[in-house]
């Protein structure tokens, strides 16, 4: 009788990575439900996740490094940064990491995920927005931004702004977040800040979608949309409390947000839909009392799979778990 041979089918499909500051975990929550949950679990408290098409990069505010974890929700390696990372940006080439208390920026080669250039920039870098040609760094501590060349990986100018703390581009303009109730819109063509708008309070986190710039505004708790034709704020969306994050798809901006009870803090994402900017739905994240959603991002090449898997998890990692089900994926069989 011939042996049968089990081979595992993956598949391609979205899913919301959400850093849970509060429960020191990082999950990746599936946009089709039918699908399950990853999870990874921390002895150190994440702060900041972005994402490459292979793999999670989480930045450890308190603990000054960078985790790759890959599509299983498996560690692979941990890379050491400056003083307490907060931001991660990813080009073509590099991942840049802002080290908000040693002022600089860490460039990690996406081919070796290794250190390979330190970059100093004004105090306290809170955020990082890439361009065609140049990487912008919103710091706070001197209420500037940093422009460096894409190309050498050098700062060649600083853009005074006050008080600015996230950023995000699109195909003209950079827009700047600040701690009060202002973005800033900064020309592509001079590296100038030409119009400020007034927003939300506290805008912590920027998205740019094809026709618009949404604002994360933690101190009011909405999420104000910039018109890209206008650069006017035509709507204020009203969301769960302590807002934190934005991702988008093509369909719909998913929102980090923390509510409050008592002494406990319940986290949900807020999904809004971006034919009609209103809030249409929203997602449970409270596994405990002490949830905190600190950011949120899309991987859309992360596969589910039935093989079984194992890891030499770092020792800084103690408390490490995954859960996840495969009982979605494919199974086929045949005869050799």
């Amino acid at each position: 009788t011939s042996p049968t041979n089990t081979v595992t089918m993956t598949r391609s499909y979205n899913y919301l990575c959400i850093v849970d500051s509060g429960d020191k975990q990082l999950n990746a929550e599936p946009l089709n439900p039918k699908y399950t949950t990853v999870s990874s679990y921390f002895s150190d408290i994440p702060y900041y996740v972005a994402l490459s098409s292979t793999y999670a990069y989480v930045a450890f505010n308190n603990s000054n490094y960078i985790a790759i974890v890959n599509s299983t929700g498996v560690v692979i390696k941990t890379i050491t940064v400056g003083s307490n990372p907060d931001y991660i940006a990813i080009s073509s080439n590099n991942i840049y990491v802002a080290n908000y208390n040693s002022s600089s920026i860490s460039v990690i080669g996406l081919s070796n995920n290794t250190v390979w250039k330190t970059i100093k920039v004004a105090p306290n870098p809170k955020s990082i927005a890439i361009s065609s040609n140049n990487i912008y760094v919103a710091s706070y501590g001197l209420s500037v931004v940093s422009v460096i060349g894409l190309t050498n990986n050098t700062v060649w100018e600083n853009i005074s702004v006050n008080n600015p703390i996230s950023i995000a581009v699109s195909s003209n303009n950079v827009y700047v977040g600040s701690s009060t109730n202002k973005v800033y819109v900064i020309g592509l063509n001079n590296n100038t800040v030409w119009k400020t708008i007034t927003v939300g309070s506290d805008v912590v986190s920027i998205a740019v979608s094809s026709s618009n710039v949404y604002t994360v505004n933690y101190g009011s708790n909405n999420v104000s949309v910039i018109g890209l034709n206008n650069n006017t704020v035509w709507k204020n969306i009203p969301t769960d409390t302590m807002p934190t994050g934005i991702a988008l798809t093509s369909t719909n901006a998913y929102v980090s947000a923390n509510v409050r009870s008592g002494s406990n803090i319940y986290g949900y994402i807020d999904i809004i839909g971006l034919s009609n900017n209103t809030v249409y739905s929203k997602m449970d994240m409270a596994n405990g009392a002490n949830t905190f959603l600190q950011s949120v991002a899309i991987f859309s090449s992360f596969s589910a799979q039935t093989s079984s898997f194992s890891s030499q998890v770092p020792s800084n990692l103690t408390s490490y778990q995954i859960y996840w089900s495969a009982q979605e994926s494919s199974i086929a069989t045949y005869n050799s």
